[in-house]
């Protein structure tokens, strides 16, 4: 993720950060807590029985 200023930032770009974050698995291994949020969600794709941050956000 590139860092934007905040002149910069977009609804696009707030919705795709906001789209990852609900990837996010609630519980993290202590190894995995510092992964950048796509290298996160890449590593969780396609494991359904992982509880994600959106299960707990709506």
């Amino acid at each position: 993720m590139d860092t934007l200023s905040p002149y910069e930032l977009t609804r696009a770009a707030v919705s795709s950060v906001l789209d990852l974050m609900a990837q996010r698995p609630v519980k993290l291994p202590q190894d995995e807590r510092d992964l950048a949020l796509p290298e996160m969600a890449k590593l969780y794709e396609g494991k359904p029985e992982v509880r994600r941050m959106e299960a707990i956000l709506h």
